[in-house]
């Protein structure tokens, strides 16, 4: 009777640890399951997809609202593109999650008669051996500063003028200036000086 007592109890130790070894098999399993299912879903945040739509309404920033299938998002210029984008243009954009960004524009909604570069702040540095800018009407240039150094600087134009509100400063070892026709130098006052010699050359001279 004791011998048989003895083996049921071994049978009910040996099926309390098989029920242990099943539950903690099931729980691994579920633990496994969970980090899939948690390692799907960043790899969907950040999964990159390139997708072509229009911009609608810019806002500050700037950014721009835009439709991407069925969602309304806001989308702001990549540094990349170089071209600044308006409402209306058609345009390749990337998103990563809850980010996007307008790599290019690919098609301008209106056509334009300036398309504008927009750096923001940054700084730009072109560099070339030779670099040649071509205009068929105007070069425009406008700088709170206009600074240039160089070997030399050469002008061939049908006109030149230079309007200076203040004063105007020029430095130079010497200075020639050749004019075919007439030279005219008018001021309320003036005044010629020279340290060593002063010369007056002509076939008549007025003074006064």
């Amino acid at each position: 009777m004791r011998h048989e007592q003895l083996l049921s109890d071994i049978d009910t130790a040996e099926q309390a640890r098989c029920g242990q070894r099943d539950a903690t098999t099931e729980s691994k399993g579920e633990l496994l399951r969970l980090m899939n299912i948690s390692t799907e879903a960043r790899q969907s945040d950040s999964a990159v997809c390139m997708v072509v739509a229009r911009l609608g309404l810019e806002l500050p920033g700037p950014a721009w609202r835009v439709l991407l299938g069925r969602e309304e998002r806001l989308v702001q210029r990549a540094a990349s593109c170089l071209l600044l984008p308006g409402s209306g243009d058609l345009v390749q954009i990337l998103t990563q999650g809850d980010s996007a960004w307008i790599l290019a524009v690919l098609e301008q909604g209106q056509p334009q008669k300036q398309v504008a570069l927009d750096f923001g702040d940054a700084a730009v540095r072109m560099s070339a051996k030779q670099l040649d800018f071509v205009a068929e009407q105007r070069i425009t240039h406008k700088a709170h500063e206009l600074s240039s150094v160089s070997m030399a600087v050469r002008e061939v134009t049908q006109e030149h003028c230079a309007y200076v509100k203040q004063a105007c400063i020029v430095q130079a070892g010497s200075m020639h200036v050749d004019v075919d026709q007439h030279l005219r130098i008018h001021s309320s006052l003036a005044t010629v000086m020279a340290d060593a010699l002063l010369k007056l050359d002509g076939a008549q001279i007025h003074m006064g």
